[in-house]
């Protein structure tokens, strides 16, 4: 890796959301305040909105982090596991709060949850339970959050999701999300905020004053990645190592078109859907990248399923260190195994050194082209990819 090239302290654009390189700026600046201010004062159901990679996640820790520390008598939970049944969420959501016993009835459940909750707020403490990707929640789960929230006695409740998606959601006894009031919607950086950013994540990372993107590599980091902090610290990374191998002491524009070729990027579309039409955009709309498909990984250890992931524009990195996106605790696995790099239209798994390989389909590969049902292997855990969203479980 670049790191001791570059003579870092850590890596700075690991794509997993980590408070401390919290970037305020744009969106995410004009919101934290506010979003902190909703939530100690119970102002929900709160909502988080914004396209896939433009920080919701990043924003939601930052959030919560700041009104927990300040608000000393806030119990928050945390669902982050899309595709959970209502009796896994609830499972999930005692376990978190420290209810001993789970009662196996969903009424039981519920009311469980919910004297609980009343039994925290006569001693003067609020529950605030945190949902994100909930676009990706099954139905069921989400009409249970809403109607816990509706509840006289029910908890806080932060949802954070893509917006194109959230805004459409109608669940029976809560209003929309979209007429609750509290409801904030990120944007992408704009090409000034975007060199900010990747200087404000290297010189956490222990890059001090050092430029190590100049004005043009920066700029041409806004091109491909289109503002979106995801896709920059993707691009980014990939950059960095480009010009790790070349022995270059700073990332210069080339390093960062060699990047967007290794990754298969086009530059990003800088026309919206609004006022072009799709011709124009040749296929893509938006201020992001649209697909025919939408790739996802269900992940399972033993023939026993984790969880789902779904898997947007860019690279996951898949491994047990913590820079990667994707970590999986197993002394079968590479700190850095593998990673899948997701583009307008294909998905390719690659080798990274692994020291046990990658097996597609049983077969040792080191870059191959992934088909619907694929399934990877890295150590015992296998990876089955799919090219549309499963079916929702009930």
């Amino acid at each position: 890796m670049y790191q001791r090239w570059f003579d870092l302290e850590e890596l700075p654009f690991r794509l997993r959301p980590d408070p401390a390189f919290f970037f305020l700026a744009g969106s995410l600046a004009e919101h934290h305040g506010a979003l902190c201010a909703a939530l100690l004062q119970r102002q929900g159901p709160v909502s988080v909105t914004g396209e896939a990679g433009v920080g919701k996640s990043t924003l939601v820790q930052a959030a919560t982090g700041a009104a927990g520390a300040a608000g000393q008598n806030l119990i928050i939970a945390q669902l982050l596991q899309p595709g959970l049944t209502v009796a896994e969420m609830y499972g999930t959501l005692f376990g978190q709060l420290g209810i001993d016993v789970v009662p196996t009835a969903h009424t039981h459940q519920r009311a469980g949850l919910l004297a609980f909750i009343a039994a925290q707020r006569a001693s003067g403490k609020n529950t605030l339970l945190v949902a994100d990707d909930v676009h990706q929640f099954v139905p069921a789960v989400l009409a249970e959050l809403t109607d816990l929230a509706a509840q006289p006695n029910g908890p806080n409740l932060l949802l954070a999701a893509e917006s194109d998606l959230t805004l459409n959601i109608n669940v029976k006894a809560a209003p929309p999300l979209s007429t609750s009031g509290h409801s904030f919607h990120l944007t992408p950086f704009d090409a000034d905020q975007t060199c900010h950013y990747i200087a404000h994540r290297l010189r956490i990372a222990g890059a001090g004053a050092r430029e190590l993107f100049g004005a043009a590599a920066s700029a041409e980091v806004f091109r491909f990645a289109g503002g979106l902090p995801r896709l920059v610290n993707t691009l980014c990374d990939a950059a960095l190592t480009a010009a790790a191998e070349h022995k270059a002491r700073t990332v210069s524009q080339a390093e960062v078109q060699d990047a967007a070729r290794h990754l298969r990027w086009s530059p990003f579309p800088a026309v919206s859907a609004a006022t072009a039409s799709a011709d124009s955009l040749s296929g893509q709309t938006g201020s992001y990248w649209t697909r025919a498909f939408e790739p996802r990984l269900a992940i399972a250890v033993t023939g026993r399923q984790l969880s789902r992931v779904a898997l947007h524009t860019g690279r996951l990195m898949i491994g047990r260190g913590t820079e990667c996106g994707l970590r999986l605790e197993s002394p079968h696995v590479s700190r850095v195994h593998c990673q899948i790099v997701t583009g307008n239209d294909a998905c390719f798994v690659e080798d990274l050194g692994s020291t046990n390989g990658v097996y597609l389909n049983g077969h040792l590969v080191s870059r191959s082209r992934l088909k619907n049902q694929d399934v990877i292997t890295v150590g015992k855990h296998t990876l089955t990819f799919s090219l549309g969203i499963d079916a929702p479980r009930h």
